[in-house]
C-alpha cells in the first residue's frame, strides 16, 4: 500500500501538480460558502439597480411613441390642406379639409393618448398613463409660401422634452 501511495505522489509531481495525497483527503466539499453567496447577491443587486431605471425609461419611450404616431394623420392632413388650398397656418384647424377632428379622452382609440387637437397648424397631443405629469407633444408647422412645403418642429413648450421622451 505504501508503494501505491508513493507512485501517486510521483505521478502527481511529474504532472506539475505538486500535491500530496493524504489518507484524510477523501472528504469532498460541495456547495458554496456563505461569503460567496453574499458576493453573488451583492453583484446581482448592483446590476438590478442599474438596469431598472434604464428599463423604465425605455418602457416610457415605447409608450410615448404611440403619442408621436397618433399625430401622423394630423400632420398629413395639414400637408394636404396646404397643397390644395395654399392656406396659411391660420386656417389649419381640426376638421378643416383633410385634417381629422380633435380627439379627447372620451373618444380616443389609443391606450396612451389622452387628446389631440389642431389649432392654427399647431398639433398638441397629450399623453396619459405614462408619467405622473402626462407629457405633451406639440408640433408646429412652418409653411414655405413659395413651395407650399410644410416643415415640422417640436415646440419648446412640449413637456416630453423635459422627460426625454421625444
Amino acid at each position: 500500500m505504501e508503494t501505491n501511495t508513493l507512485k501517486n505522489i510521483i505521478v502527481l509531481n511529474t504532472l506539475g501538480m505538486n500535491k500530496q495525497v493524504h489518507k484524510k483527503s477523501n472528504k469532498l466539499s460541495l456547495g458554496f460558502t456563505l461569503i460567496e453567496l453574499l458576493i453573488v447577491i451583492a453583484i446581482v443587486a448592483i446590476l438590478a439597480s442599474l438596469a431598472i431605471p434604464t428599463y423604465n425609461q425605455y418602457s416610457n419611450k415605447a409608450k410615448f411613441s404611440e403619442v408621436i404616431s397618433a399625430t401622423q394623420p394630423y400632420k398629413l392632413g395639414i400637408e394636404i390642406a396646404v397643397q390644395i388650398y395654399s392656406s396659411g397656418s391660420d386656417d389649419l384647424d381640426s376638421g378643416f379639409s383633410e385634417i381629422p377632428s380633435n380627439i379627447d379622452s372620451s373618444n380616443t382609440k389609443y391606450q396612451y393618448v389622452d387628446s389631440i387637437s389642431v389649432v392654427d397648424g399647431v398639433i398638441t397631443a397629450t399623453s396619459r398613463s405614462i408619467l405622473l405629469t402626462n407629457p405633451t407633444y406639440i408640433l408646429t408647422a412652418t409653411i414655405d409660401n413659395q413651395t407650399n412645403e410644410v416643415f415640422w418642429s417640436v415646440d419648446a413648450s412640449s413637456t416630453c422634452l423635459d422627460s426625454n421622451l421625444c
